[in-house]
């Protein structure tokens, strides 16, 4: 009997140091818990913060391409008021200018090809 008690008392007692024990784990695997969950949102800043720099390395070289575009854009732009001008100058030219395949009018007062025709 006193045999039976001694191991009653040491299981009971090796069952509150257990407890004591799962205790300590469970209040570990919380705290682990915790630091994980901040290491992750930290980990997620990281991330958007990397998505945020890569957005405007993006963002830098698009603005880049505009402005090229927007160069490229005034030059063409110049291009085409110059071939304006020069058409319209060509035009003027030509409407000043006689044409070669046709004999300008006279007037039969001036000695002109209706001259002749009169009596």
């Amino acid at each position: 009997m006193e045999r039976l008690k001694r191991q009653l008392e040491k299981a009971q007692s090796d069952l509150a140091e257990s407890e004591e024990n799962r205790r300590d784990l469970q209040d570990q695997v919380q705290e682990l818990a915790t630091q994980l969950e901040c290491a992750q949102r930290e980990l997620e800043k990281v991330q958007i913060q990397a998505d945020l720099k890569a957005a405007f390395a993006d963002l830098d070289a698009i603005s880049q391409q505009l402005d090229e575009e927007h160069k490229r854009n005034n030059k063409l732009q110049a291009l085409v008021r110059a071939l304006e001008k020069e058409i319209q100058a060509m035009r003027h030219q030509a409407l000043l200018r006689p044409s070669t395949s046709e004999t300008p009018f006279k007037p039969a007062s001036s000695g002109g090809p209706m001259a002749s025709s009169q009596p």
